[in-house]
This record gives structure tokens, sequence and C-alpha cells, in this order.
């Protein structure tokens, strides 16, 4: 961090001023977290500390909530590029996917983009994974240069999936058919939430108000498509993600 002397002061207050670039915002965070760690004893080491930690030190750096507030790029881009970060960080053991795939939905709901209730756009992402490969690869090439790289074969990608995933809800409505079936809720947790080894009783759980017929009738149909297999019979099959 390189900070002008003038405007120290100011950045390590308890109310910093207005920051000039990063270097300024991450001199702020890391002295709010000084700060916490001299003013009590937080006690030992621990999950929650080091989060917290984290938290404080990036306080003022939070580049994706700034671009959405300030509306200079289109929020679906800003979405794109947060993804892409989360999926390069890949913070935790495993999951990373997944817990990216929930907050881009929640990120596209608040910017008014919320095709995501209707149309299960992880299944989208399931039927071209090779495609989610290539481009997430083609994004990440550079990035971890000091974000020399291109995050336009990532957000093609991207912005495809959410243009089908309208394309898609507008054939349901002029078909007349329900949006979000109970199948399709089925489907979306047992290729891309269920454990790679389930039983029925697991997606019960995991998808109610469904039928047993129901969930019978869907992992029939992806056993015939090769997604899964099945061991046993009855109440003690166990299945698995292929």
């Amino acid at each position: 961090m390189i900070v002008a002397e003038r405007r120290v002061a100011g950045l390590v207050s308890a109310n910093p001023s207005r920051f000039k670039n990063r270097s300024e915002a991450e001199l702020a965070g890391y002295t709010a977290a000084q700060d916490y760690l001299h003013h009590d004893d937080p006690g030992p080491l621990s999950v929650g500390l080091i989060l917290h930690l984290h938290r404080l030190l990036f306080s003022f750096v939070d580049r994706t909530n700034t671009a959405l507030d300030e509306g200079g790029i289109h929020p679906l881009l800003v979405v794109a590029a947060f993804g892409l970060d989360v999926l390069c960080l890949h913070p935790f053991a495993d999951g990373n996917g997944r817990v990216t795939r929930l907050l881009t939905a929640h990120l596209m709901q608040r910017a008014g983009y919320g095709v995501g209730r209707y149309v299960a756009v992880e299944q989208l992402i399931f039927e071209t994974k090779d495609d989610y490969y290539v481009t997430l690869a083609a994004s990440t090439t550079g990035w971890f240069d000091d974000g020399a790289h291109s995050v336009w074969p990532w957000a093609g990608y991207f912005l495809d999936r959410i243009a089908q995933a309208y394309e898609r809800f507008g054939d349901r409505v002029a078909a007349g058919t329900s949006v979000g079936t109970k199948q399709d809720r089925i489907g979306d947790y047992v290729l891309l939430h269920a454990p790679a080894q389930f039983a029925i009783a697991d997606i019960r759980r995991a998808v109610p108000g469904v039928s047993d017929y129901t969930i019978r009738l869907v992992l029939t149909e992806l056993k015939a498509a090769g997604n899964v297999t099945v061991d046993g019979t009855g109440r003690d099959a166990t299945w698995s993600r292929t």
C-alpha cells in the first residue's frame, strides 16, 4: 500500500474520508482490523475471528456493491465479473461453484432479474457444462497476474444462459405450462446439490411437497439419460450421479 502522508491521518480515523484509490481503502480497512484487535481481546483463534478480520480488512473495498450502486456498468456484467472472481479465488475446499451460483442468483434478483425463480439456471449450466469450463478457463488466464485477463468469454457464456432462461420461461408461458415445475426442482437437486450417493428420502427432505411417484419418475428419466445409476431396489435403493 502506497498512500500520501498528508492523507494518512484522515484514513486511519474513525470516519475515513473519501478514498482516492484502492491503497487508501486497504489502509483504512487494515486500521479498522488493528483497532478491533487492540480494543478488546477477541479471544482465541477461531474461524469466526479470521472471517471477521478479513471482513474488516476489505470493508472499504467492495467493488461489486460500488459498481452496482453507481450504475455505470450494466448490472449483469457486474454480476458476471463477481462470479468469475469468486470462482478464481476458490475460497472453499468444496462447494465453490454452488455458492457462486447462489450468490449470483441473489444479485440478479436484487437487480431485477428474477428469472431464476421460475427457470433453473443451474440446469442450463449443467446442460452446457463443456462451454462452462472452456469459457471459465479462458477468462481465468491472466486473472492472477494483477487482473491481466478478459472477462468477456465468461460474461458471454453467463449472458447466454440468462437469455436462454428467459426464452425457456417465455416458451413455458406461451404453452400454458407451469414454470419451475416439481420435476425441475427434483432434477436440480439430484444433479447439482445431492451428495454423490443418495436415497429417495434425501430428495423428499430437500424438495418438500413432491410425491414419491414424481421423484421416481424423474429418477427414471435421469437414469435413462445416463445421469444417475441405482444400486438395489425399493426403500433400500441408493442412487449415484454419473
